[in-house]
């Protein structure tokens, strides 16, 4: 009965996922219908979901961000901070580990949302107090566990110095190629799992290039995507991530954030997609084509004749759609 219960838990988590991802769309986003489905399934079936459901404590985090985040805009709009306090402290028990750096995404996303004028700059610091305040009781209130299992995890650290790749600087079509369907590698020391669905490669360059989407957000959701890209690329980073230690195996465990970002971008740039032109289409149509053409020349052992196939046909399904 232990596999079918292991499955069942895995099972209502990713659907969970998928849930309070929808909810997040619907109220935050305005998606409705076909595309909050669709978008929520693209969050609940990304690769880092899949690859990492054997440690199922890690899809907590994945659950709660987006509530995290939506109490954020509950603080923003209506002051309520109880919400955003409450959220953190369920994230910080449920798993300390990806709550840090779920917790660092959200600063992150509070400052790209004032930045985007949802607030004036007076109130801000008022927001911004609120914030630290709530962040900080939820961590006194998570501490009873925190403080605890710190302390034991002190004494027990592994490294593995003769097979770990992780620190090997990462190139940019590295990167691009773990963004393509079935770029499968490794679960230990491999790069890290970057697909969210075909149409997010083919959207979220859309994004920056929408008439109808504001300046002052583009902005905002370029700055925390480039700060994820030089994470990976940079290995201090990716070790900040993991709370200032070296992990022992999966060695990009904060990659659902890129992934949401991915999502969040995309959906934002259907909602908005009377503002896409038909020449930008085709224009990131052609780069991603030529991309995704380039990549056996560099031989990686992921990238297959059959990879490279499915995803230009799939970005052509997507970009006719």
């Amino acid at each position: 009965c232990m596999p079918e219960a292991l499955l069942l838990i895995t099972l209502l988590k990713v659907g969970c996922a998928g849930l309070t991802f929808s909810c997040y769309a619907y109220r935050i986003l305005g998606c409705k219908g076909i595309s909050c489905v669709s978008f929520s399934v693209l969050y609940a079936m990304m690769t880092y979901v899949m690859v990492y459901a054997l440690n199922i404590m890690w899809l907590d985090g994945v659950i709660l961000l987006p509530v995290v985040l939506m109490c954020v805009h509950l603080l923003l709009d209506r002051g309520r901070l109880l919400p955003l306090m409450l959220s953190l402290a369920v994230l910080f028990i449920a798993q300390f580990y990806i709550a840090f750096m779920a917790g660092l995404f959200t600063a992150m996303y509070f400052l790209a949302v004032t930045f985007t004028g949802r607030i004036s700059g007076a109130e801000f610091w008022k927001k911004a107090g609120l914030f630290a305040l709530g962040a900080g009781i939820a961590a006194a209130a998570a501490a009873f566990l925190l403080i605890p299992t710190y302390l034991s995890l002190n004494y027990v650290y592994l490294y593995i110095s003769s097979s770990n790749a992780g620190a090997a600087t990462l190139s940019p079509f590295e990167i691009f190629s773990k963004m393509l369907y079935g770029s499968y590698d490794s679960i230990t020391y491999g790069l890290p799992n970057l697909f969210c669905g075909t149409l997010c490669l083919l959207m979220a360059p859309l994004f920056f290039l929408n008439r109808r989407i504001d300046k002052r957000l583009k902005i905002s959701a370029g700055v925390i995507v480039f700060v994820l890209f030089l994470s990976m690329t940079f290995w201090p980073l990716n070790i900040l991530w993991h709370a200032g230690d070296e992990p022992t195996w999966f060695p990009y465990r904060f990659t659902f954030l890129w992934c949401f970002c991915l999502i969040l971008m995309s959906a934002l740039c259907y909602q908005n997609r009377a503002g896409i032109k038909l020449k930008h289409i085709l224009a990131t149509f052609g780069v991603l084509t030529l991309l995704v053409a380039l990549l056996p020349a560099f031989g990686f052992e992921h990238v297959s004749t059959e990879l490279v196939v499915s995803s230009v046909l799939l970005l052509l399904l997507y970009t006719l759609l």
